[in-house]
């Protein structure tokens, strides 16, 4: 049997995973931003530092099936 305390650590372990999800998905959005204003000035190490910290982000993704 299920009490009520087991019923609250599991929603609030759901929570903390959807936030960390959704922190991941901005931090995604805002290494796509930085790579296009790298490519627009042409910094070519800026741009390789965002497309690393790009495939980092997909990678983890990845691996909790959310991409």
């Amino acid at each position: 049997m299920i009490n009520m305390r087991q019923v609250i650590d599991l929603n609030t372990e759901l929570n903390q995973y959807e936030v960390y999800i959704q922190g991941l998905r901005y931090e995604l959005d805002y290494e796509l931003l930085c790579l296009h204003d790298a490519m627009q000035r042409e910094e070519q190490d800026a741009a390789q530092m965002s497309k690393k910290r790009l495939f980092e982000i997909t990678d983890e993704l990845k691996q909790y099936g959310e991409l």
